[in-house]
C-alpha cells in the first residue's frame, strides 16, 4: 500500500506536470503570431514560468526526467522574453476585487457556501499562479520587469491573509502543493 504522503505527492506532480507538453507546443507554435496576439502569449508565458517554478517544489527525482529537462530548455531559451510578457496577464486589482466580493458575500445572511469555497480555491489558484510566474522572472534574473508585480500580489497576499476564514477551502489544494 502506499503512504498517504506518497499518494499526495503523486497526484501534485501529475497536476503540475499534466499540461506542460501543451504549453510548451502551444509557446512554440505561436512563436510567428506573438507581436500579432500579445495577450496569447503572455497567458503562455504566466503558464510556463509557472509551472517551471512550482517544479522548483519537488525534489527532482520525483519530477519526470523529460519534462523537466523540456520546460528547462525553454525557459533557458526564452525566459526573459516571458518575464516581459507576464505583466500583460497578470491583473491583481482584480484579484482583490474578487477577494473583497468573496468577504462581502460570505457577510450575507444566507450565502451559497459550495459557490463561495469554489471561487475562494479559483482566486487561490490565480494568486499561487502568478506569484510562481513572478518568481520565476526574478530567479532567471529579470526581477526589474516584475518588481512592480511583485509589491502588488504581496498586498493581494496581505489581503487575503485577513480573509483567511474565505481561504479554508484552499487549504487541501495547498498542502497537497506546497509540501509534495
Amino acid at each position: 500500500m502506499v503512504p498517504f504522503d506518497d499518494k499526495l505527492r503523486c497526484r501534485a506532480v501529475e497536476y503540475v506536470t499534466g499540461g506542460i507538453p501543451a504549453l510548451l507546443s502551444s509557446w512554440e507554435h505561436t512563436k510567428g503570431l506573438r507581436e500579432a496576439q500579445p495577450d496569447l502569449a503572455a497567458d503562455d508565458a504566466v503558464d510556463i514560468l509557472a509551472a517551471w517554478a512550482h517544479l522548483q517544489r519537488f525534489v527532482p527525482e520525483h519530477v519526470p526526467r523529460d519534462v523537466r529537462e523540456s520546460i528547462s530548455t525553454i525557459v533557458d531559451q526564452d525566459g526573459a522574453l516571458m518575464a516581459g510578457l507576464i505583466g500583460e496577464a497578470l491583473d491583481p486589482s482584480g484579484w482583490l476585487e474578487a477577494a473583497e466580493a468573496l468577504e462581502n458575500a460570505t457577510d450575507e445572511t444566507f450565502c451559497d457556501v459550495p459557490a463561495i469555497s469554489s471561487a475562494a480555491l479559483e482566486l487561490f489558484c490565480q494568486l499561487d499562479t502568478a506569484d510562481l510566474a513572478i518568481w520565476a522572472a526574478e530567479r532567471l534574473g529579470q526581477g526589474d520587469k516584475v518588481s512592480e508585480l511583485r509589491e502588488e500580489i504581496g498586498r493581494c497576499w496581505g489581503c487575503f491573509l485577513m480573509m483567511s476564514g474565505i481561504f479554508a477551502p484552499a487549504a487541501g489544494y495547498a498542502k497537497a502543493m506546497l509540501h509534495a
